[in-house]
């Protein structure tokens, strides 16, 4: 009995953070530990084929600064699954066993990830590569667009925080004039964001209704996408990879 109860914890994997073979092994350690079960489809179907994605075929078209970002997130997506399992192991583990849950968990991860590891830093040009290497589908559904709007969020915080610390080095003065005026619209903000929500909770079963076919829509076209997306690709990182 201790033995099943053993291994029914997962496994500490925190020394493959960063590594090619994290999806995998996480994966295989389930496995392991649930005979009868499949692994999360996030490991094999989202994680490891996009990490293997953004190394073989973006990597060699990405600078310097490129490819350091490409190796800062894989870490950073990898550690905060790690993260996870080290905070509360048994959690984790009923957590594997919803997919859908799972999934939705380390997509949430993903902006973050984006932007502490160094997004913001990019050329244009890499940004438009990045956003074109995942397929249509995994980009133009619900979540996918959640992704990309936390992103920009996060782009946008992160660079006001950089031009506030410019703001404050340089006139000290206007700095403590904008952080006092910000503060002083928190509350209106925080009031409206209350009062949009109560407006939209009637609206919100027929927004879904009307989201669930937008999206079942996009999602049938994405067959007709997948070609431009990647001669788009192609034409990017040909350009690219001739400089």
């Amino acid at each position: 009995m201790e033995v099943l109860q053993k291994m029914s914890v997962p496994a500490n994997l925190s020394s493959l953070v960063g590594s090619v073979d994290y999806y995998k092994e996480r994966a295989r350690d389930f496995e392991l530990r649930h005979p009868d079960g499949s692994a999360p489809d996030y490991y094999l179907g989202y994680g490891d084929r996009y990490m293997h994605r953004f190394v073989d075929e973006l990597g060699p078209a990405m600078s310097g600064p490129g490819k350091k970002w490409l190796l800062d997130t894989r870490a950073s997506l990898q550690a905060a699954i790690e993260n996870a399992r080290a905070h509360d192991p048994e959690a984790f583990d009923r957590l594997e066993q919803d997919p859908e849950r799972f999934r939705n968990f380390c997509l949430e991860t993903h902006p973050s990830a984006y932007v502490n590891s160094g997004l913001g830093r990019l050329s244009p040009r890499e940004w438009v590569q990045v956003i074109l290497t995942p397929d249509s589908a995994d980009l133009l559904n619900r979540k996918g667009v959640a992704q990309m709007i936390e992103t920009v969020h996060l782009l946008a915080e992160q660079r006001a925080h950089q031009d506030l610390e410019k703001v404050r080095q340089h006139w000290p003065g206007l700095a403590q004039a904008l952080e006092a005026t910000g503060k002083t619209c928190q509350p209106l903000v925080a009031r409206a964001a209350q009062d949009l929500n109560r407006l939209a909770r009637p609206l919100s079963p027929c927004l879904e209704s009307v989201a669930k076919v937008s999206e079942s829509a996009v999602l049938a076209c994405c067959p007709l996408f997948n070609p431009i997306r990647q001669g788009l690709w192609t034409t990017v990182n040909s350009l690219a990879m001739s400089r």
